[in-house]
């Protein structure tokens, strides 16, 4: 992936204006602050609050103030929306996946990941770890995606 968008970035002509840092990012400096943010699909496969309210924070402390984050990824519990995953194994049925497969993704999903709650839940977290006025601006079955800024 970092191969890939060094090549983009190459293409595009904008080597001077990015700055790519692989790792994780309490070990970036927290001198060093970024003019914004993504994190995509990644906190639903942390373990409970504890951690997603470290790597959110986290994040925060490297923004600038009123520097922009987008968040996206899963934002429901999976076992408390049965309908939701139905809709998941018919959509992989129409794209031909075989009945065995269907029944081995959904509990990879169902074990697999701990999504917060529900959207209050993330946008709660946001609000504990420096991010205000959030606005969803996608969905889809379990998927969400904000947009929030450094406090």
């Amino acid at each position: 992936m970092m191969e890939i968008a060094r090549s983009r970035i190459r293409q595009a002509n904008m080597n001077d204006r990015v700055e790519f840092c692989e790792g994780y990012v309490h070990d970036l400096p927290e001198n060093n602050m970024f003019d914004g943010a993504t994190l995509i699909g990644v906190l639903h496969h942390l373990p409970g609050e504890p951690a997603k309210i470290d790597l959110l924070a986290s994040i925060a402390k490297r923004l600038r103030t009123g520097a922009p984050f987008v968040l996206a990824g899963n934002c429901l519990a999976y076992a408390d929306h049965p309908l939701f995953l139905g809709a998941w194994a018919e959509r992989w049925r129409s794209q031909g996946v075989a009945e065995t497969e269907v029944h081995a993704k959904l509990g990879r999903i169902l074990e697999g990941a701990d999504p917060p709650k529900s959207e209050n839940e993330i946008l709660e977290i946001l609000d504990q770890t420096g991010f205000e006025r959030p606005q969803r601006f996608f969905s889809s079955l379990f998927w969400g995606a904000w947009i929030a800024f450094k406090k």
